[in-house]
């Protein structure tokens, strides 16, 4: 079985590095072909994989991710943010930082709102030109996080924003949702799924 998140490497390659692009258009492709069935995370991500592939949409099961047990509201959350990030009152953004992720659209939006008490959070490794888009953006980069955190991120998050421009899945909405964090989504990819 193979399991595939998304196509975005065929679909925008720009997006990529060379070395990725290569390495995904060699396994990804190999892999279906030998699978005997192919998994994927949504509607959406199975309609691209039909398409970029040729693939028999028959072979092609969805199973959608779900959060972790981690991710629940956490009621005391707001005083471990402050005590261990310096926190009180943010838009929280969760993902490699990464052109698709459309973080420097969502600054800007943060500045245009005029509100000098609210601070763009980042919580994220720094993917394909991910120090560029971190330096334009003027936000707390706060970098990877295990669970337990970011389920208290997304706990004491004044919204919890994800504004990509495509997305097989979108686990940041789910898991937010799920901490009870109010969320602002782009409508593009699987994020309406």
């Amino acid at each position: 079985i193979a399991f595939v998140h998304d196509v975005l490497f065929r679909m925008r390659p720009e997006w990529f590095s060379l070395r990725v692009r290569g390495l995904l258009g060699t396994l990804v492709p190999l892999s279906i072909r030998r699978a005997a069935a192919v998994v994927t995370v949504s509607q959406t991500s199975k309609a691209d994989l039909v398409s970029a592939f040729g693939i028999d949409p028959d072979r092609v099961q969805v199973i959608s991710n779900v959060p972790a047990p981690a991710f629940s509201p956490h009621p005391d959350a707001a005083a471990r943010v402050r005590d261990r990030f310096g926190l009180d009152r943010y838009c929280l953004f969760v993902g490699d930082i990464h052109p698709r992720k459309n973080l420097t659209a969502l600054a800007n939006a943060i500045v245009r709102l005029g509100d000098p008490d609210l601070t763009l959070a980042v919580v994220g490794r720094a993917g394909h030109q991910g120090a560029a888009i971190l330096s334009e953006t003027r936000s707390r980069w706060l970098g990877p996080m295990g669970d337990s955190d970011l389920a208290d991120l997304y706990s004491a998050a004044a919204v919890t924003a994800y504004p990509s421009l495509y997305e097989g899945f979108g686990l940041p909405v789910v898991e937010a949702m799920a901490c009870g964090s109010p969320v602002v989504a782009s409508n593009r990819g699987a994020i309406p799924e």
